[in-house]
């Protein structure tokens, strides 16, 4: 690499930092279609909901072919 490495504590440029929104434009979910059958291949789920089961703060509803519903 060219450049010099630029050393800085959190704590000195965490004035700097700039907190917004979340940005969400340009995320398509069709675009993904390669989630796998996940870990569990006969339960219906991908490995996407499964993520989604496993991080749930509250556990969504599953129903027929791990359609999840509610939950956070």
């Amino acid at each position: 690499m060219g450049g010099q490495d630029a050393a800085f504590t959190v704590r000195s440029d965490r004035p700097q930092l700039t907190v917004a929104d979340e940005a969400r434009e340009g995320y398509v979910r069709t675009l993904y279609k390669h989630w796998n059958k996940g870990l569990n291949a006969g339960d219906s789920c991908d490995t996407r909901k499964e993520v989604i089961l496993s991080e749930a703060v509250e556990a969504p509803q599953v129903a027929a072919g791990c359609k999840l519903t509610g939950g956070s």
